[in-house]
């Protein structure tokens, strides 16, 4: 139900500009994808005069290559995607698929995190050694905490309004959620396929958006719970007890996963090596621009504004709707409290992510609330 009327929330109104590409962000994907050609030969393509080069690195290479491989896919199936100026035909439907994704990892991370909101506790001791033991708490009882988390971001208007544009922050929230799901599924002990599948989601975040750089302390954090020095385990701790992190013992596997999303980095996005004087060009700009070391027309509005406290008001009353962003907000100091107190390591894995994301975003002298995005999730599941 939950993702049934998200789906309505994101595909209603979909076409909302008639085609004409309203949203300039959204826009400069698709110029760049029509842009895109197949080049001649192999050292063509690994020259920066390739044809595939987008030249373009305000954001990731992965939204505008997707784009531009479901474009060549679905055209032989549906003419009138093969038209250029139908774009958008493509991509918001992409966008929408994404954000539906995000609502459902956010319900999974919910539920790793906090099964019923009570398997932390422990268990009291079975009557005789040999007696059955119960069953887990989460098949007692509904999961409403993270069905609540879902719910809240289906609902929060930040995120169906941001499904109605392709632009690379609603796959950027997508890809962080996925890594965090992955990175509690390691720190509980899962196997290989999961670790590879960590390096891989690391690598397209970082492919999608270089501002998923602090994933990667969210991914040691993984490691540091996972190693088999650490006490207690990490899927029966108690968020009131200790835990002893082993950070030396994350090293090898932190750094085979790094490797691992670094090559799936330059896999995707080639050009950041191939051609790296305009990949640090555009970038170096983009960080500029954000920090308000380059004057732009379109960041003027920002003049004046408090860091920290003008995006979170923003970001409640616009984004989140008032109540659920003001206690999110709430939640986040109280989660860095209770982290300074007990150090548990569910705490330790989302502030990871955002308390290091919030303070790098709330910093900047831009404060466009899709900068915020990648933050809602994991602030509803702190909300509950």
């Amino acid at each position: 139900v939950i993702l049934a009327g998200g789906a309505a929330l994101r595909l209603y109104g979909l076409d909302w500009d008639s085609g004409h590409w309203l949203h300039p962000d959204e826009r400069q994907i698709y110029f760049v994808a029509i842009d895109l050609g197949w080049p001649d030969s192999l050292a063509q393509a690994l020259s920066p005069d390739s044809p595939l080069n987008p030249q373009f690195f305000a954001y990731g290479s992965l939204p505008i290559y997707l784009l531009k491989l479901v474009a060549v896919l679905m055209a032989p199936l549906l003419p009138i995607l093969g038209d250029e100026g139908n774009l958008h035909l493509i991509g918001r439907p992409l966008a929408v698929l994404f954000d539906l994704g995000t609502i459902y990892l956010t319900y999974r991370l919910a539920r790793i995190l906090w099964p019923a909101f009570a398997r932390s506790r422990r268990e009291p001791p079975r009557a005789q050694k040999d007696a059955p033991e119960p069953p887990a708490l989460i098949h007692e009882h509904p999961p409403w905490g993270p069905l609540l988390a879902a719910a809240l971001v289906a609902l929060a208007a930040l995120h169906f309004q941001l499904a109605h544009f392709y632009t690379a922050d609603t796959l950027l929230t997508f890809f962080v959620m996925l890594t965090l799901n992955l990175a509690a599924d390691v720190a509980r002990g899962a196997g290989r396929g999961r670790l590879v599948a960590l390096g891989i989601a690391l690598g397209l975040a970082l492919a999608t958006k270089v501002s998923a750089v602090p994933l990667v302390l969210a991914v040691a954090v993984a490691f540091a719970v996972r190693s088999p020095a650490s006490s207690p385990d990490p899927v029966t701790e108690s968020p009131s007890s200790g835990h002893q992190y082993k950070w030396v013992d994350a090293i090898r596997p932190l750094t085979v996963t790094l490797l691992l999303a670094l090559g799936v980095f330059f896999l995707v996005q080639p050009y950041a090596l191939i051609d790296w004087q305009t990949f640090a060009s555009h970038t170096l700009r983009e960080a500029q621009i954000a920090r308000g070391w380059m004057d732009v027309p379109y960041t003027i509005q920002y003049a004046g504004t408090l860091p920290f406290l003008y995006p979170m008001w923003q970001t409640a009353l616009w984004g989140l709707a008032l109540l659920p962003g003001l206690v999110a907000w709430l939640a986040l100091v109280i989660a860095l409290i209770r982290w300074l107190r007990h150090g548990s390591w569910r705490d330790t894995l989302l502030l990871a992510w955002a308390g290091v994301f919030g303070v790098l975003t709330g910093l900047l002298y831009a404060k466009y609330l899709r900068y915020f995005l990648p933050l809602a999730p994991v602030l509803m599941i702190l909300a509950v």
